[in-house]
Protein backbone atom coordinates (compact mmCIF):
# COMPACT_ATOMS: atom_id res chain seq x y z
CA UNK A 1 0.00 0.00 0.00
CA UNK A 2 1.54 3.50 -0.83
CA UNK A 3 1.85 6.14 1.68
CA UNK A 4 -0.57 9.06 0.73
CA UNK A 5 2.06 11.49 2.31
CA UNK A 6 4.55 10.14 -0.17
CA UNK A 7 1.97 10.18 -3.09
CA UNK A 8 1.09 13.87 -2.67
CA UNK A 9 5.02 14.79 -2.31
CA UNK A 10 5.59 12.84 -5.48
CA UNK A 11 2.49 13.96 -7.05
CA UNK A 12 3.85 17.68 -6.39
CA UNK A 13 7.45 17.14 -7.54
CA UNK A 14 6.23 15.49 -10.72
CA UNK A 15 3.69 18.37 -11.43
CA UNK A 16 6.34 21.50 -10.55
CA UNK A 17 9.49 19.29 -12.25
CA UNK A 18 11.54 20.48 -8.97
CA UNK A 19 11.89 19.71 -5.62
CA UNK A 20 12.59 22.78 -4.13
CA UNK A 21 9.69 24.24 -5.64
CA UNK A 22 7.34 21.12 -4.07
CA UNK A 23 8.84 21.88 -0.74
CA UNK A 24 7.75 25.35 -0.94
CA UNK A 25 4.39 24.64 -2.09
CA UNK A 26 4.20 21.60 0.24
CA UNK A 27 5.88 23.52 3.41
CA UNK A 28 8.29 20.97 3.29
CA UNK A 29 12.71 21.17 3.05
CA UNK A 30 13.89 19.96 0.14
CA UNK A 31 15.76 16.59 2.14
CA UNK A 32 12.26 15.71 3.11
CA UNK A 33 11.01 16.09 -0.46
CA UNK A 34 13.92 13.89 -1.26
CA UNK A 35 13.28 11.57 1.39
CA UNK A 36 9.75 11.26 0.46
CA UNK A 37 10.54 10.35 -3.03
CA UNK A 38 13.03 7.54 -1.66
CA UNK A 39 10.42 5.98 0.79
CA UNK A 40 7.72 6.11 -2.24
CA UNK A 41 10.15 4.25 -4.93
CA UNK A 42 11.36 2.12 -1.98
CA UNK A 43 7.33 0.62 -1.87
CA UNK A 44 7.37 1.18 -5.90
CA UNK A 45 10.51 -1.24 -6.04
CA UNK A 46 11.46 1.27 -9.17
CA UNK A 47 12.91 4.25 -9.57
CA UNK A 48 10.40 6.86 -10.30
CA UNK A 49 12.14 10.04 -10.85
CA UNK A 50 15.22 10.79 -13.49
CA UNK A 51 17.20 13.70 -12.04
CA UNK A 52 19.87 15.80 -13.23
CA UNK A 53 21.56 19.35 -12.32
CA UNK A 54 18.97 20.71 -13.84
CA UNK A 55 15.96 19.08 -14.95
CA UNK A 56 13.32 16.42 -12.96
CA UNK A 57 11.34 13.88 -15.21
CA UNK A 58 9.30 11.05 -14.79
CA UNK A 59 10.48 7.03 -15.37
CA UNK A 60 8.12 5.32 -17.63
CA UNK A 61 7.26 3.87 -14.07
CA UNK A 62 6.55 7.05 -12.43
CA UNK A 63 4.49 8.29 -15.17
CA UNK A 64 2.23 5.15 -14.24
CA UNK A 65 1.84 6.32 -10.84
CA UNK A 66 1.64 9.40 -11.26
CA UNK A 67 -2.13 8.77 -12.56
CA UNK A 68 -2.72 6.55 -9.74
CA UNK A 69 -1.11 9.09 -7.69
CA UNK A 70 -3.78 11.80 -8.71
CA UNK A 71 -6.76 9.38 -8.36
CA UNK A 72 -5.88 8.86 -5.40
CA UNK A 73 -5.75 11.80 -3.80
CA UNK A 74 -8.65 12.57 -5.60
CA UNK A 75 -10.61 10.05 -3.96
CA UNK A 76 -9.09 11.16 -0.33
CA UNK A 77 -9.94 14.27 -0.43
CA UNK A 78 -13.38 13.80 -1.68
CA UNK A 79 -13.56 11.49 1.18
CA UNK A 80 -12.18 13.49 3.53
CA UNK A 81 -14.94 16.60 2.70
CA UNK A 82 -17.67 13.92 2.77
CA UNK A 83 -16.87 12.84 6.18
CA UNK A 84 -17.71 16.50 7.27
CA UNK A 85 -21.34 15.92 6.55
CA UNK A 86 -21.34 18.24 4.02
CA UNK A 87 -23.86 17.61 1.05
CA UNK A 88 -22.90 20.41 -1.14
CA UNK A 89 -18.78 18.95 -0.90
CA UNK A 90 -17.21 18.51 -4.38
CA UNK A 91 -13.64 18.72 -5.46
CA UNK A 92 -12.90 21.36 -8.51
CA UNK A 93 -10.14 20.82 -10.60
CA UNK A 94 -9.11 24.13 -12.63
CA UNK A 95 -6.79 24.66 -14.96
CA UNK A 96 -5.59 28.27 -15.47
CA UNK A 97 -2.62 29.76 -17.96
CA UNK A 98 0.34 31.72 -15.73
CA UNK A 99 -0.51 34.61 -16.95
CA UNK A 100 -3.68 35.21 -15.52
CA UNK A 101 -2.17 33.63 -12.02
CA UNK A 102 -0.31 37.21 -11.03
CA UNK A 103 -3.51 39.48 -11.77
CA UNK A 104 -7.33 39.11 -10.80
CA UNK A 105 -7.34 34.99 -10.56
CA UNK A 106 -5.62 33.87 -7.19
CA UNK A 107 -8.26 36.32 -5.44
CA UNK A 108 -11.45 34.77 -6.91
CA UNK A 109 -10.33 31.55 -6.08
CA UNK A 110 -9.55 32.55 -2.45
CA UNK A 111 -13.02 34.37 -2.43
CA UNK A 112 -14.51 31.14 -3.76
CA UNK A 113 -12.96 28.68 -1.71
CA UNK A 114 -13.52 31.55 1.67
CA UNK A 115 -17.24 31.43 0.77
CA UNK A 116 -17.73 27.52 0.10
CA UNK A 117 -15.40 25.56 2.69
CA UNK A 118 -16.88 22.31 2.12
CA UNK A 119 -15.54 22.74 -2.03
CA UNK A 120 -11.70 22.27 -2.23
CA UNK A 121 -10.13 23.59 -5.32
CA UNK A 122 -7.08 22.18 -7.25
CA UNK A 123 -5.28 24.84 -9.68
CA UNK A 124 -2.88 23.11 -12.61
CA UNK A 125 -0.89 25.99 -14.63
CA UNK A 126 0.02 25.89 -18.26
CA UNK A 127 -0.93 26.80 -21.52
CA UNK A 128 -3.70 26.39 -22.89
CA UNK A 129 -3.25 23.95 -25.31
CA UNK A 130 -1.60 21.35 -22.70
CA UNK A 131 -4.85 21.93 -20.61
CA UNK A 132 -7.71 21.00 -23.23
CA UNK A 133 -5.11 18.23 -23.58
CA UNK A 134 -5.52 17.52 -20.23
CA UNK A 135 -9.04 17.96 -19.94
CA UNK A 136 -9.41 15.74 -22.47
CA UNK A 137 -8.02 13.21 -20.55
CA UNK A 138 -10.55 13.76 -17.91
CA UNK A 139 -7.87 15.37 -15.64
CA UNK A 140 -9.58 18.88 -14.93
CA UNK A 141 -13.18 20.41 -14.63
CA UNK A 142 -12.35 23.69 -16.21
CA UNK A 143 -9.80 26.02 -17.85
CA UNK A 144 -9.65 29.50 -17.87
CA UNK A 145 -6.79 30.82 -20.54
CA UNK A 146 -5.81 32.83 -23.34
CA UNK A 147 -6.61 31.69 -27.17
CA UNK A 148 -5.34 33.34 -30.42
CA UNK A 149 -8.24 34.71 -32.86
CA UNK A 150 -9.41 31.78 -34.49
CA UNK A 151 -9.37 29.45 -32.10
CA UNK A 152 -12.63 27.97 -31.94
CA UNK A 153 -11.96 26.05 -28.72
CA UNK A 154 -14.00 26.82 -25.59
CA UNK A 155 -16.54 29.69 -24.76
CA UNK A 156 -15.66 32.96 -25.60
CA UNK A 157 -15.65 35.27 -22.37
CA UNK A 158 -13.65 38.69 -23.07
CA UNK A 159 -11.25 40.56 -25.36
CA UNK A 160 -7.80 41.46 -24.47
CA UNK A 161 -5.24 43.69 -26.60
CA UNK A 162 -1.98 41.76 -27.01
CA UNK A 163 0.84 44.58 -27.13
CA UNK A 164 4.62 44.32 -28.07
CA UNK A 165 6.60 46.06 -24.91
CA UNK A 166 10.39 46.88 -25.78
CA UNK A 167 12.72 48.80 -24.00
CA UNK A 168 14.37 52.19 -24.25
CA UNK A 169 17.75 51.52 -25.72
CA UNK A 170 18.18 52.27 -29.58
CA UNK A 171 17.36 49.45 -31.78
CA UNK A 172 19.69 48.31 -34.72
CA UNK A 173 17.63 47.34 -37.26
CA UNK A 174 20.39 45.28 -39.02
CA UNK A 175 20.91 43.16 -35.72
CA UNK A 176 18.46 40.40 -34.58
CA UNK A 177 16.35 41.66 -32.28
CA UNK A 178 16.00 39.23 -28.76
CA UNK A 179 12.22 38.32 -27.44
CA UNK A 180 10.84 36.88 -24.55
CA UNK A 181 7.64 35.14 -25.76
CA UNK A 182 5.18 32.40 -24.72
CA UNK A 183 5.03 29.63 -26.51
CA UNK A 184 3.18 29.74 -29.81
CA UNK A 185 0.03 28.29 -29.96
CA UNK A 186 -1.14 30.26 -32.78
CA UNK A 187 -4.02 27.79 -35.25
CA UNK A 188 -2.26 26.06 -38.63
CA UNK A 189 -2.95 28.84 -41.17
CA UNK A 190 -3.04 32.02 -38.95
CA UNK A 191 -1.31 35.08 -40.60
CA UNK A 192 1.26 36.88 -39.28
CA UNK A 193 0.70 40.08 -37.96
CA UNK A 194 1.41 43.09 -40.72
CA UNK A 195 3.09 44.74 -37.33
CA UNK A 196 6.16 43.26 -36.42
CA UNK A 197 8.11 43.86 -33.36
CA UNK A 198 10.60 45.70 -35.29
CA UNK A 199 8.41 47.62 -37.29
CA UNK A 200 7.00 48.46 -34.03
CA UNK A 201 9.98 49.28 -31.90
CA UNK A 202 11.29 51.54 -34.97
CA UNK A 203 8.26 53.56 -35.88
CA UNK A 204 6.62 53.28 -32.72
CA UNK A 205 3.49 51.95 -33.50
CA UNK A 206 0.70 50.56 -31.31
CA UNK A 207 1.47 46.70 -32.37
CA UNK A 208 -1.05 44.64 -30.85
CA UNK A 209 -3.46 42.13 -31.91
CA UNK A 210 -6.72 41.07 -30.10
CA UNK A 211 -6.74 37.67 -27.58
CA UNK A 212 -9.68 36.37 -25.90
CA UNK A 213 -9.88 34.38 -23.28
CA UNK A 214 -11.92 30.81 -23.08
Amino acid sequence: MFDIVLLRTFEAVASLSSFTKAGQQLNLTQSAVSAHIRRLEEQAGAALLERSTRTVGLTPQGQALLGYAKVILRLSEEARTLMKGSGGAFHLRIGASDNLTSTWLPAALKKFQDSRSARTLEIQISDPTTLLEVMDRGELDLIIGCRCRGDQSGIHLWNEPLRWAFGKAPLDADAPIPLAVFPSRAPTGTPPSPRSPRRAAQGGLPASAPASAA
